[in-house]
């Protein structure tokens, strides 16, 4: 369901809205999720949507006067119909008194619902901001935004909501089953993951129901929060970065043992690096509490008697006071893949765990992804369809329709997505929800939400700013255009690392690694960047480069449809531009076509998921589907730059490492002085998975393990950089590979990998095997 609500869904609201409202005016129990249910079911809205509509309906009622629940708080930016329905339904029941004088905000609504009036009178007066009802929410979910977290109690409200991380609500089951059961020894759930990962919001599910006990008016989140849970009591650790107020200790091993001591069950929302902290403050000492176990376990290690998967998303164990503990890890598995399913069922009183196996979609096929299957999809996409109601509000030719009309389209849905995922893949850094929801407000509105209210959007459509020439000023608006906002890596938000979601994206630029070809999705070192390039090697003077590359692909080529009036404005403006008398130096000229390459270089690329050194990506997503082995082009290439040869030009030349060097950088051909190496074997190599979202590539010799590295997308792009002939490369990366080849390479001279010594003098380009008499 989409659009603008229609009078029979705003009348479905009204009916649950007011039987809350009346419940709380008597000092009645209010059940919201049974409300939102109704109206989910008698509209076919979507959760957040409603949530966030309520609150609409609590803003038009606090305009008109009257109380509101207080669950839902008020948020501006309502369609004006539905200040009249319920200021119409509130005057015909007559039980509900105002408390106070109506605002203006409330007399503009009803101007703007009247039908008498014609429409140029109302588009000057303030009715005519409240027409956007959904786009200014996004700056709550921007970087910096206000729905960045949740207390326990706190409303949980998106736009959208994505669905919870593989197992949460299958532990979340689990537990409340716990909680209903007269048990011994309490039950544990810990939520585990980086700040954004959705722990907080959980909690908040989890205790909508329950009584707080010993609660604090205060205003200030806490770290504990006490409940009753039926029959049960509770303890809720909402957010373990707040010291305990009576101790000042930051201790997760201590809130265990505490509720193991009292007897109570517990949940806790847990940022990694706290366990880590946690662990720290023992300085050595043994510390062989519960605990401080429970721990150690759950930074992955095992406990004892009680063994299991630690690269699962979902874990169980059975302490030695037999308290039932759970973890799920929320950032495990990425937000745009395809989640496992995940069972937690009870066997021989003790939870069991099943994770079913879901390996990475191979980039050549997530064209084929199920936009419900992969949550960062489903929440673009139900995000979408609510600001469609929007779209009829915005300039049709403007750079915000430009980015909804894409991002409206499965088809380019899939394609941002994809990279996206290449993205986070890149810079070794998964998305949360957080980080999403940036992305998300980033592709739609840019930069806005640091530059401009969000009431001001119509506005600022209307007076952008002051620029000398409508170049100028369509140049400044393109910097929101989604690909633009997402990856430029010249831009100083994105690449300066000050947006948390442009530190994911900007090493992802297509613009950074135009490979000339045409692109063929199933080979995976398809170049792709040719058709851009034709089309500006080929503008004349009735063809500018955006008409040459349209006229140049199919109609039914998705970068017709990336293409918004928006683009072909920009288009116009550049082809006056570039023809001008202000651009008759070259260096003008360059930079104006260096400008517009990027530009429209990173469209094209935006309508096929194309991210730079998209080839490395596909071979580390190839790794996973190649089981122990590695896919060829990485066999071939990871050797040489693991284990370089002496010299490279001849096939049976060892590799060579100096005994007595600062650093274990392996010996070739000119190298220099003579150098005593041990002479190493050729190398096998094997690929293991290591979590949930991490692959290492281990290194055999004679069947003998000497070593072990992580192989991600920085290593793959410094062994593609080497030739066919083992000749090496260069990359921006190089520097930043080095040390963790140093690691490796060091290792193999530990003495438990030195076996059998074969020793080599290294000259300048020759090298003698020597031997060691007793």
């Amino acid at each position: 369901m989409a659009g603008v609500w229609s009078d029979d869904e705003i009348e479905a609201l009204l009916d649950e809205y007011l039987k809350l409202l009346r419940a709380e005016l008597r000092g009645q129990k209010l059940v919201k999720a049974e409300a939102n249910r109704e109206v989910e079911r008698r509209t076919g809205r979507t959760k957040g949507s409603i949530e966030f509509k309520f609150c609409n309906l609590s803003a038009a009622l606090d305009d008109l006067g009257y109380p509101w629940v207080k669950g839902y708080k008020p948020r501006g930016n309502y369609q004006a119909s539905l200040s009249t329905a319920a200021e119409r339904r509130l005057a015909q029941k007559g039980d509900i008194s105002p408390v106070k004088d109506p605002q203006p905000r409330a007399k503009a609504a009803r101007l703007a619902s009247r039908s008498d009036l014609p429409s140029a009178l109302l588009a000057g007066n303030e009715a005519a901001a409240t027409d956007l009802a959904m786009l200014p929410h996004l700056w709550d979910v921007a970087t910096g935004g206000a729905l960045v977290a949740a207390a326990p109690d706190g409303d949980i409200v998106r736009l959208a909501n994505g669905p919870a991380a593989p197992g949460v609500e299958a532990a979340l089951a689990w537990f409340r089953s716990r909680l209903q059961q007269a048990l011994p020894s309490p039950a544990m759930l810990f939520l585990v993951g980086a700040p954004g990962a959705g722990k907080s919001h959980t909690a908040a599910s989890l205790v909508q129901d329950f009584k707080e006990v010993g609660g604090t008016d205060d205003g200030l989140a806490n770290r504990r929060y006490d409940y009753e849970a039926g029959p049960a009591r509770l303890t809720v650790v909402n957010d373990a970065t707040i010291p305990d107020p009576r101790t000042g200790e930051i201790s997760i091993s201590t809130d265990i043992n505490t509720a193991i001591r009292d007897g109570r069950h517990l949940f806790a929302c847990v940022n990694r690096g706290i366990l880590v902290q946690d662990r720290a403050a023992d300085n050595g000492a043994v510390n062989d509490s519960e605990g401080a176990q429970v721990v150690r376990w759950l930074m992955g290690g095992q406990y004892e008697g009680s063994p299991d998967d630690a690269t699962q998303p979902v874990r169980s164990i059975v302490t030695e006071s037999g308290v039932d503990v759970l973890v799920v890890y929320l950032d495990m598995c990425s937000l745009f893949e395809p989640q496992p399913h995940v069972e937690v069922g009870e066997s021989d009183d003790k939870s069991d765990v099943h994770v079913e196996q879901v390996l990475p979609c191979r980039i050549h096929q997530r064209d084929d992804l199920d936009v419900s299957d992969v949550p960062a999809l489903s929440v673009m996409a139900d995000t979408a369809r609510e600001l469609q109601q929007d779209l009829p509000y915005l300039h049709p030719q403007g750079v915000i329709h430009a980015n909804l009309a894409n991002l409206a389209d499965e088809t380019l849905q899939r394609s941002w997505a994809t990279m996206l995922r290449c993205a986070e893949l890149q810079a070794a850094q998964g998305f949360t929800y957080r980080e999403l929801w940036g992305a998300i407000a980033r592709s739609l509105v840019g930069d806005l939400p640091r530059m401009i209210d969000r009431n001001s959007i119509t506005k600022w459509e209307q007076d952008p700013g002051t620029h000398d020439n409508e170049w100028e000023l369509l140049k400044s608006q393109a910097a929101l255009r989604w690909p633009q906002a997402m990856f430029d890596s010249s831009a100083p938000t994105v690449r300066a690392g000050r947006d948390p979601v442009g530190r994911i994206t900007w090493s992802a630029d297509p613009a950074r690694d135009a490979r000339p070809g045409n692109f063929n999705p199933a080979q995976w070192d398809s170049g792709w960047a040719t058709p851009v390039l034709d089309a500006f090697a080929s503008q004349s003077e009735d063809q500018s480069p955006l008409k040459g590359l349209l006229s140049a692909l199919p109609q039914e080529d998705p970068f017709h449809k990336i293409v918004q009036p928006f683009d072909e404005a920009l288009d116009r403006a550049y082809w006056g531009r570039s023809s001008a008398k202000a651009m008759q130096t070259d260096r003008k000229r360059a930079d104006l076509g260096a400008w517009y390459g990027g530009y429209l270089t990173r469209l094209y690329a935006a309508s096929r998921g194309i991210t730079a050194f998209l080839p490395a990506v596909t071979l580390w997503v190839e790794s996973w589907h190649h089981g122990r082995n590695l896919p060829q082009a990485l066999n071939d290439r990871l050797p040489p730059l693991l284990r370089p040869q002496f010299d490279p030009d001849q096939p049976n030349s060892p590799g060579l490492l100096p005994l007595f060097a600062p650093k274990t950088q392996p010996l070739t051909v000119g190298h220099g002085r003579p150098q005593l190496a041990l002479r190493i074997a050729s190398v096998e190599l094997r690929c293991e998975p290591t979590s949930g979202q991490q692959l290492s590539v281990q290194l055999l010799e004679q069947g003998t393990l000497v070593g072990t590295l992580e192989l991600d997308v920085v290593l793959i792009r410094e062994a593609l950089a080497y030739s066919e002939t083992g000749h090496p490369g260069l990359t921006d990366l190089t520097p930043v590979i080095a040390p963790r080849l140093e690691r490796i390479r060091s290792a193999r001279l530990a003495s438990r990998n030195l076996g059998t010594v074969d020793l080599s003098v290294a000259m300048e380009d020759t090298t003698f095997q020597i031997g060691i008499k007793p």
